[in-house]
Parts: structure tokens; C-alpha cells; sequence
């Protein structure tokens, strides 16, 4: 039982006992991993975590991040058309909760994109570097799940010379390079800031569950290429850009544009399906909730003019658009 006015880094359960958790979570992955064991874990592995951040957080003098936050960081990098857009919320998601999460940072080296985490820790231990590197392991699984798949590493820093407690989480990085420096940081290569981010508002819900961070049974796995192209299209359509076409889609997914269509074509969809499903569900929303003039949103939508939108709007529901700004929704489909 830990003693009252212990100090976080003597307590058994904040430290060392978190560094048991995580052993005892990788040796898990080797041995069972049936998805009540994976719960188990991750509910423990989230307490401890919680614990030691706000242990840590009050010996700086500052509120502790909480899931709630990271949430809300999480929300608004699945809006980002990029992974390099993401980025930027995730630093001005940091400059807006200063000083609970440090400084994020993102620069280029030549071919090279490193993200920087300065955690501004007045006073450094082994104990902070564990739940720094914990916090940077954070980072780089969000950044895989945001893109749908693994995220090669080239190096990460860790910004404290005493990283023994942190050795448990090092192998999670499946990165072979690991450098002591000022911050912690992740270097990647710079290519990988183009691609797109294919998660969306619906995807949010089953990450978040296991903030901070999840040991075992994480998969970085893609959604289905539909889901991929529909996430791109709204994105394009959300942030007023034009309407990328299949070759263009095919580059932000890597792939040509043939694969993109047989791959589309085994799932049963179409790219010209998909865009009408997505005209349809956005000229719902934007005749409904705003007051945006038809001629706007049909050039939103990618239609020639408005009259092309019109056409659309009775062949999808057999009404003229004029019923829905007198007050009538939209019929389902």
C-alpha cells in the first residue's frame, strides 16, 4: 500500500509498477492473445498510465492531459485531407493545452521528416522519461492508424539519458535506431506527409477506447478501399477543394489507377457510385443546415453549375431541390 506524501518516483505503483504492466503486456502478445486478455491489459496498462501522468503532471505544477483531450486532438486530425495537415492540428492542439503536453514540432531534414516533442520537464527523471516515451509511442500510433498502416521509422530520440524504465516500450517502435538527444522525437520520410488521411468522424469512437495508448492488439490495419475513397472525397468536398479524380486518387492511396478500380470493382463499388453517394449525403447537409446558395454548392460538389445539380437532386429523390429549401428534408435512400 503506498504510503501518504510518497514520492511519485519511489511509488511502487506509479513506476515500477507500470514498467511490470508493460513487460507483463509484451510477454502477453507472445502467449495469448484472445481479446479478453488484450481488455485486461489495456484497462490496467490506461490506470497506470492516468496515474503516473498526473503524479508527474503535479510535481510540475500543472493540470494533467486527460483522454478527454486527446480526444478532441484525435477529432480534429481525422479532418485533415493529409497526414501532413494532421500534424499541424496535433501541434496547434499542443500550443493550445501548453504546458500539459509540451511543444510539437515538425521539421525537414532533406528527405527526412522528424516530429519533436519537448515535454518542458523542469525536473527530468527516468520516471518522466517512461511516460514521455509512452506519450511519444502515442504519436506514432495515431499517425499508422490515421494513414491505416505501419509508418516506417528511421530513428526515434529519446530527450532523457536514463531511459531503463522506458526499455519495455522501445520494441512497440519497431524501430532498430534509437538516439539520446534534447527531445523525443520520430523521423519518418518526408514522401509520407502527402498521403492521406483515411479515417473519419466514425472511426474515432473505437480508437479513443484505449487511450492513452494501446499495448497489444493494436492494428494499424486499412478500412476497406470504399471506405479509403469515400473518406477522401468528403474530406475534398469538407475543405472546398476540387473533386480529385481517380488519378488522383490513385496517387494519394499509392497505387495506380488500374488497382483502384479492380480493387473498388471486388468490393462492388464504382468510383462514380461512390462520388454520387457522397454529392447526395453532402448536398443533404448543406441544403439543410445551411444557407449556402444552390450555385455555391454545386460548384462545392464538383457539378458543372447549378443546374447540373438540380438534375441530380430529382433524379435522387424525384423532387424538385426547391422542396428542401421550403423546409422538407431530404428523402433516405
Amino acid at each position: 500500500m503506498k504510503k501518504k506524501g510518497a514520492s511519485p518516483e519511489g511509488a511502487q505503483y506509479s513506476v515500477e509498477g507500470i514498467t511490470a504492466l508493460l513487460e507483463g503486456a509484451l510477454q502477453a502478445t507472445t502467449h495469448d492473445t484472445s481479446r479478453p486478455v488484450e481488455q485486461q491489459i489495456t484497462a490496467s496498462h490506461r490506470k497506470a498510465v492516468i496515474r503516473l501522468n498526473a503524479e508527474l503532471s503535479a510535481r510540475e505544477g500543472y493540470q494533467p492531459i486527460t483522454t478527454q483531450d486527446m480526444e478532441l486532438m484525435v477529432r480534429a486530425t481525422v479532418t485533415a485531407q493529409t497526414l501532413q495537415h494532421a500534424i499541424q492540428y496535433m501541434v496547434a492542439f499542443a500550443q493550445a493545452v501548453f504546458p500539459r503536453i509540451g511543444t510539437l514540432v515538425l521539421e525537414r531534414e532533406g528527405d527526412i521528416a522528424i516530429l519533436q516533442l519537448d515535454t518542458r520537464r523542469r525536473r527530468p527523471s527516468a520516471g518522466s522519461c517512461l511516460l514521455d516515451t509512452i506519450g511519444l509511442l502515442q504519436y506514432s500510433q495515431l499517425l499508422q492508424w490515421l494513414l491505416g498502416e505501419r509508418l516506417p521509422l528511421i530513428f526515434i530520440s529519446l530527450g532523457y539519458t536514463d531511459f531503463s524504465l522506458a526499455q519495455p516500450i522501445l520494441p512497440l517502435f519497431g524501430c532498430p535506431r534509437v538516439n539520446v538527444a534534447t527531445r523525443y522525437a520520430l523521423a519518418f520520410k518526408a514522401s509520407t506527409l502527402a498521403r492521406p488521411v483515411i479515417r473519419g468522424a466514425n472511426d474515432v469512437d473505437s480508437y479513443t477506447r484505449t487511450l492513452p495508448v494501446q499495448l497489444v492488439g493494436h492494428s494499424q490495419s486499412a478500412p476497406l478501399l470504399r471506405h479509403q475513397v469515400t473518406t477522401c472525397l468528403e474530406s475534398s468536398f469538407d475543405r472546398g477543394m476540387p473533386v480529385p479524380r481517380p488519378p488522383e486518387l490513385a496517387a494519394m492511396l499509392a497505387m495506380s489507377e488500374s488497382t483502384l478500380r479492380r480493387r473498388l470493382h471486388r468490393e462492388g463499388e464504382t468510383y462514380s457510385t461512390l462520388l454520387e453517394d457522397v454529392r447526395r449525403s453532402h448536398a443533404q447537409r448543406y441544403l439543410d443546415r445551411t444557407e449556402l446558395p444552390v450555385e455555391t454548392i454545386a460548384w462545392r460538389l464538383g457539378f458543372s453549375d447549378a443546374s447540373a445539380l438540380r438534375r441530380a437532386f430529382r433524379r435522387w429523390t424525384g423532387l424538385p431541390l426547391s422542396s428542401v429549401r421550403k423546409g422538407d428534408t431530404l428523402p433516405s435512400s
